[in-house]
């Protein structure tokens, strides 16, 4: 019994100490810059390939026209790396992990896991592997705090609780297609800055 208790009490403090991370995250400030989404990601690439092993086809296939988008560079980052940590851990064996940056016009409302997406033109990031998939049962509670599916000791369940605060923090959206056996791909969208809000924004700068 006493084990027990003092397991629980651990238990409870590190969730604290988690939720306190959390809480953090969101008050962190956010910095946002005029950035090329394809060029975060090139500058990101040679971090990604360390961190996949040999069993996992990495490919990335850049959009060839910029994608320029406001945004706060360290979380876009920290999306994709989340992301792709993810995706690794979800192939077992051998398998692909496949990044791409697009560009969509959006011409009517579309529903998305954190909120509705209005008409415009976006900015795509998409992150897609052929690993496990994830079942209809739970894939509205992924974003969710401490839900993992990964073993006791592997992973904290904070990941993708991230990444949907990054997203929502720059003004992006999320939408997620998976199949249990058949992988999963995310695809995150980020307004595109046109070039007369950008000189807006740029004047905004130089009034600071």
């Amino acid at each position: 019994g006493k084990y027990i208790d003092a397991l629980l009490a651990a238990n409870s403090r590190a969730k604290n100490i988690i939720l306190q991370i959390l809480a953090f995250s969101k008050k962190q400030q956010v910095v946002k810059q005029i950035t090329d989404l394809n060029s975060v990601v090139d500058d990101l690439w040679k971090m990604v390939v360390r961190l996949i092993p040999e069993n996992i086809t990495l490919t990335k296939n850049i959009h060839p026209s910029k994608l320029v988008i406001n945004a706060d560079i360290a979380q876009v980052e920290q999306i994709l790396m989340n992301l792709i940590i993810n995706s690794r851990d979800a192939i077992e064996d051998k398998g692909t992990i496949e990044i791409h940056t697009g560009e969509i016009n959006i011409s009517y409302d579309v529903i998305t896991k954190n909120g509705i997406m209005k008409p415009g033109k976006y900015a795509l990031l998409i992150v897609k592997d052929n690993g496990a998939g994830i079942s209809k049962a739970i894939v509205d509670k992924i974003f969710d705090p401490f839900f993992t599916t990964k073993s006791v000791g592997k992973g904290t369940g904070l990941g993708l609780s991230i990444v949907l605060n990054n997203i929502n923090k720059n003004d992006a959206f999320v939408n997620l297609y998976t199949e249990q056996g058949q992988g999963t791909e995310f695809k995150i969208f980020f307004p595109v800055i046109l070039e007369n809000t950008q000189n807006h924004v740029k004047a905004e700068i130089a009034r600071l």
